[in-house]
């Protein structure tokens, strides 16, 4: 410091022509650079589905920032806003303690979830839809005092899909043949009513018929499901207990009502770019007539 002061002085008697202090002050900076603070440049790189369930959409914001100054700068404070048809959805905000080191670029991903539980009950008119329109909005705050009143805003549209639930039923018992070993055709039906078809990666069942087990397994190389529409699931099975085919014959004698109930479940992939593979619980009952 005391070495400054005596440069003070000299650089007044060695600048004759400099009269003023306002003079001098403008050569100050000349000879000693004042550090010149540049703005940081922000980005909405993308946002992209991460996953699509029974449940709802996940969603995943990256957000890009570029620090061109010569000393590093706190990373942002984001606050974020989804809109669904135009109508705020969900919000909520994000903030780290880390810091953006000099002439280095930072990523910052933004997770945020959309529960078609809360999107059925705020939008009723979208229970039936196969999309919404969602936007993004992004708020960021730098808490530096040269940007301390500044904002940088950022937008993304896009739209969000909507998985309807397929939905499984019990079509009845067909009799193939008659005899010491009893031959039937389950029927199974799922309503799709998505636009895009599913695979059936795993069908478990277990059907019984008046509290008695008829048949258990998975069934192998089951069909495909189309798309927007009803896809029949049939399953040939055998019937060679006694104890059982009496009681059959019995059934079918006098033209009776049977009880069943067909439990199991279902593992469905899908066409859907994002979507997970989803699991189909099945638990029927109800009664029915051996055909």
């Amino acid at each position: 410091m005391k070495n400054f002061k005596i440069f003070f002085i000299l650089l007044v008697f060695l600048l004759p022509a400099c009269r003023t202090l306002e003079h001098i002050e403008a050569i100050i900076p000349e000879i000693i650079p004042v550090p010149v603070f540049l703005e940081p440049r922000v980005s909405l790189d993308s946002v992209n589905i991460t996953g699509i369930n029974f449940s709802g959409v996940n969603l995943l914001a990256s957000v890009n920032v570029e620090n061109p100054n010569n000393f590093p700068i706190p990373v942002p404070r984001i606050d974020w806003e989804l809109f669904v048809n135009d109508a705020q959805f969900i919000q909520g905000f994000m903030e780290s303690d880390r810091q953006i080191l000099s002439r280095q670029g930072f990523s910052l991903d933004i997770p945020f979830s959309v529960s078609y539980e809360g999107l059925f009950s705020t939008f009723g008119s979208l229970i039936e839809a196969r999309e919404a329109a969602y936007n993004v909005a992004l708020a960021l705050r730098f808490p530096i005092p040269a940007l301390e009143n500044f904002v940088y805003n950022l937008e993304f549209s896009g739209v969000l899909p909507i998985v309807q639930i397929p939905e499984i039923s019990f079509q009845g018992i067909t009799r193939r043949a008659l005899g010491p070993v009893m031959h039937f055709a389950l029927n199974w039906e799922i309503y799709n009513r998505n636009d895009f078809a599913f695979n059936i990666d795993n069908f478990i069942y277990d059907f019984g018929v008046n509290g008695t087990s008829w048949a258990r397994g998975n069934i192998d190389d089951p069909p495909r499901i189309g798309a927007n529409g009803r896809t029949q699931i049939p399953l040939n099975i055998s019937i060679s207990a006694a104890p059982i085919v009496r009681d059959i014959v019995d059934i079918i004698n006098r033209g009776a009502a049977i009880s069943y109930t067909s439990t199991g479940s279902l593992n469905l992939s899908g066409d859907l770019p994002g979507l997970e593979i989803l699991e189909l619980p099945m638990n029927l009952q109800g009664t029915t007539r051996i055909r």
